[in-house]
Order: C-alpha cells, then structure tokens, then sequence
C-alpha cells in the first residue's frame, strides 16, 4: 500500500478544516518529518509512523504523525492556550473519522497519543506537540 492513501487525505482535512483556519487563520500543512525553513508558525506536519502489511489479507495498520508548530510567547513560554486548542480540535476532526479511499476502505481511525508541549534547542521560540493517529485499512478493488 502507498502511505500517501492515508497521508493525502489527513493532509487535505487539517488544511481544509474551517474550525482551524478559524483559529490560525491560513492553514499552513506539509507532508514529512521537517517542516521547511521558510514554513512560518502556526503549521503542521504529517508523516508516517509505521505501516504493517498482512499481505493474504490485504489488510493494513499503522499511525502516522501530526506534529503543530507554535511560536512561544515573547517570555519564551509555550503558547500553550494555541497549543491546546489546536490539538484538542485536531483530535475531534480525526478521531472515529475514518477516510473515504479509493479501492480501500478505512474502518479504524482513533486518535492515541498526544505529547506535552516539547521543545527543541536547534529552533529556538517555539514549541510543538505530537498527535499519533492508529489506522487499519483493507483494499477493496
């Protein structure tokens, strides 16, 4: 299975969601581990944690990865009001809201895991949180 059939539309929902852009105005989302140099805070990345393959059955499992960048306040502190809200309303437009596929049919998705506010010495005035999504498809056609 190509990832991209889960990433694509996980992609299109946080960058189509009204209720965030409400929140951050423009939705600033790509595909990957990094967000780019020139990507400015609010944003997020999406990328795959892990895929299992049971090939006799055509099934598959996995979670993928949302992490939300924010610019800390001018203290230096986390924004941690963005932050939370963002999260919280990632986890309601993923969770137990599975993806309509072409030749696959998603029948699992459960937000898991999210992480505390983190931060990273190499990027100074921000911080990020994680949100790990399980899913489990199986083809269809």
């Amino acid at each position: 299975m190509n990832i991209n059939i889960i990433l694509n539309p996980a992609v299109l929902r946080i960058a189509g969601d009204e209720q965030l852009e409400g929140i951050l105005g423009e939705v600033s989302v790509v595909k990957g581990s990094k967000k780019h140099n020139k990507m400015e805070n609010p944003c997020f990345t999406v990328e795959n944690r892990y895929l299992e393959v049971d090939p006799g059955d055509d099934k598959y499992q996995g979670s993928f990865l949302i992490t939300f960048y924010a610019d800390d306040y001018k203290t230096g502190n986390a924004d941690i009001e963005l932050l939370g809200q963002v999260v919280d309303m990632i986890k309601e437009i993923f969770n137990y809201n599975p993806f309509n596929l072409n030749n696959y049919k998603n029948y699992y998705l459960e937000v898991s895991n999210i992480s505390k506010a983190e931060y990273n010495n190499n990027f100074p005035n921000q911080h990020y949180m994680v949100i790990e999504v399980e899913y489990k498809v199986v083809k269809t056609g």
